[in-house]
């Protein structure tokens, strides 16, 4: 009865993050360029940002037992917005240690979530001296073309 229980709240939690991910989450690559802005890089990111400080201490409660290393901020808003907390998974360990628990049960923002496990899995091939060229760009335009905001074209079934 204990292992099913634990199958229960394990899948509870994945459901948790998942959906909170699917509608207050993002997937991006964040282009980061040296301090000459000779050349870039980018570094796959994943987060949320809410007003409601139970809902990023939930999330963040569920990545700790998962040991998914992130951050956490809270930016102080003036008068009439309320405070907001943004929590940040930032790398691509930290990225892939989650993205492997919630790429099978993703659906809205499900390619934004594979483009960027893709990306990870390409520059796993590479070493930390190769230089990011145009198949990264690639990535870094596709996922930002995904993430892009308005109207969204759909065909008819």
């Amino acid at each position: 009865m204990k292992n099913r229980d634990n199958q229960q709240t394990n899948s509870f939690r994945i459901g948790w993050i998942v959906g909170i991910l699917e509608g207050e989450g993002w997937f991006i690559l964040d282009k980061m360029w040296n301090w000459n802005k000779k050349w870039h890089i980018y570094k796959p990111m994943i987060g949320m940002n809410n007003t409601d400080e139970t809902i990023i201490k939930q999330t963040d409660d569920i990545l700790t037992e998962w040991k998914v290393g992130h951050h956490i901020t809270k930016r102080n808003m003036k008068y009439p917005w309320k405070d907001q907390w943004q929590l940040i998974i930032f790398g691509m360990k930290r990225c892939t240690s989650l993205l492997e628990i919630i790429l099978p049960y993703m659906s809205a923002k499900k390619k934004q979530a594979q483009l960027l496990m893709d990306f990870i899995e390409y520059r796993e091939t590479k070493t930390s001296h190769d230089r990011h060229g145009k198949v990264e760009t690639a990535f870094y335009e596709k996922l930002k073309g995904l993430n892009r905001k308005g109207k969204v074209s759909t065909t008819k079934h």
